[in-house]
Parts: C-alpha cells; structure tokens; sequence
C-alpha cells in the first residue's frame, strides 16, 4: 500500500477554497484509496480542528519547510513502504493515477520513484520508496535542490493519458 503525504507551504496558513479548507477535501478523498494519509505542516495545530484523527500531521523535519525535508520527514515516518507526494495548493490529481502509477510500479519491477507525466522537473504526484531516504538525507544535508535528487533518482516516468486511463483495468 501507498500513504498519501499532503506538504503544506511555509507560515502560510491553512488554504481555503470556497470558504473551506482544501485539506478536508483532500483528506476525504484520499481516505477512499489509501490506509495512511500525512500532512506536513509548519504549524500542525493550524490543521488540526479540519482533520482530527482522519490524518497524521507531522512538522518538517528541518524548520525550512523544503520538499526535500517534506520527504524526508515523511519517509523516514510513515507506515507504508511508499507515499505518494502531494501538496496542498496544487490541485489534487484523479484518484486514479495513484493506482496507475502502483500499477506501472509493479510492472517495471519496483522502482525507487516514479513519477507521472514523463518528467523529472516536479516533484509532486510521483511515488516515492523508503529506499530512497538514504539519498534523500544525503541531498538535505548537502543542501541540495530536490531537481538535483530527482535527475539523480528519477528511474521510472510512466505516461499518464487521460484515455489510457479510461480503458486501462489497471486504474478503475
């Protein structure tokens, strides 16, 4: 299984959209597909009243809230064996794709991350596994950018097309 990690931007406060918290949405949807769902949050107790006990929130492992300290933080405590990398002002993708991307992971014989779309450049909707937080904690502490452990760590980049998905087993 997957858990879904949800990063929050630094001293931003909680995202609204419509009067709502994005993350209720996101958690509400996610709990659909995946056993753990993670918020990583400078300031947790700002999430807290929207997500009680629907989701884990942990802080950024370094107080400056980069992805890779998202990762690591979240890597390193999670339950799973993978998480799937989202964030919280960016729009939540299909909940398909997350099974199309497990479903491309078995296919090319587990790789390490795989992310969507066919490229390296963001970080976000790919699939990331715990073998990776040996390197990802040697890019933190060496002050690396998460593109530099992504053209390093990017082994798998499935496509993802809306048809396909539609008429694939895999991720209905």
């Amino acid at each position: 299984m997957t858990s879904a990690v949800i990063l929050t931007d630094r001293h931003a406060g909680v995202a609204l959209e419509n009067n709502k918290p994005v993350i209720l949405n996101y958690v509400q949807q996610l709990k659909k597909i995946t056993p753990e769902i993670i918020i990583i949050s400078d300031s947790p107790m700002d999430y807290l009243p929207f997500v009680k006990s629907s989701a884990r929130i942990l802080s950024y492992y370094k107080h400056e809230g980069s992805v890779l300290s998202g990762l690591h933080t979240a890597l390193t405590l999670c339950k799973e064996k993978d998480i799937w990398l989202l964030h919280e002002n960016i729009k939540l993708p299909p909940l398909r794709l997350l099974k199309h991307l497990q479903h491309e992971k078995r296919k090319l014989r587990n790789p390490n991350l795989i992310l969507p779309f066919g490229s390296c450049s963001s970080p976000y909707y790919g699939i990331y596994d715990k073998m990776l937080l040996p390197m990802i904690a040697e890019a933190h502490y060496t002050n690396s950018r998460i593109n530099d452990l992504l053209r390093v760590a990017c082994f798998a980049q499935p496509t993802y097309r809306r048809k396909q998905a539609q008429n694939s087993h895999a991720v209905e």
